[in-house]
């Protein structure tokens, strides 16, 4: 299974943060798994888990990052370029400490817009297509999209495949191929069963 996490903070302000009190006990639940990068994931292997987060939140490092330092998990940050830098999400400056902490940077998008909506194929290149100036903090990472919203069409795939290994979507939207693995989308309430 996938898990997508977005924000992880004291208290679980929103739909999208996780509590870290309920973040720790679903990290204690994986210990029971196998937890791999997106590149060594088998769907078919109900062992596998990989941990993901969306938008790239400053919460993240804050809260969920000394978590994740502490089990020794990989994990993977999907970043949107133009969150960068902005109130309430890492800074360019950051973006090491993922990579030292076992961490890999991933790609969502430059401005997270709903891909299935924009029609133009040279500005729905310019929304999927890493930035080479990203691509240097990570020589690992950026091999994996995450479709903002979950939403994808065949012509966004197509061109994921120009620059990607695979791209993760969830929550009912996926076909759980390569270029859309369904993903957990995690709250303070998700539940992760302890077995193996």
């Amino acid at each position: 299974m996938i898990l997508t996490y977005h924000n992880v903070d004291l208290l679980p302000l929103d739909e999208l943060t996780v509590g870290i009190f309920a973040f720790i006990k679903q990290m204690l639940k994986l210990r029971n798994y196998k937890v791999v990068y997106l590149e060594d994931y088998n769907i078919y292997d109900d062992t596998n888990v990989v941990i993901t987060f969306d938008d790239g939140y400053s919460g993240f490092l804050k809260y969920a990052l000394p978590v994740l330092k502490f089990f020794n998990y990989p994990f993977e940050v999907f970043i949107c370029k133009n969150f960068l830098d902005t109130k309430n999400f890492i800074k360019t400056k950051d973006l090491y400490k993922i990579i030292e902490s076992n961490g890999r940077l991933e790609y969502h998008s430059k401005s997270h817009y709903n891909l299935t909506e924009i029609k133009e194929i040279n500005i729905l290149e310019e929304e999927i297509s890493p930035p080479e100036e990203l691509k240097l903090y990570d020589e690992n990472g950026f091999k994996y999209f995450s479709y903002p919203y979950w939403k994808y069409s065949l012509s966004v795939i197509n061109i994921i495949k120009k620059y990607y290994n695979g791209a993760r979507s969830g929550n009912g939207f996926a076909d759980n191929t390569i270029w859309a693995l369904d993903s957990i989308k995690m709250n303070n309430k998700t539940k992760i069963e302890g077995k193996k």
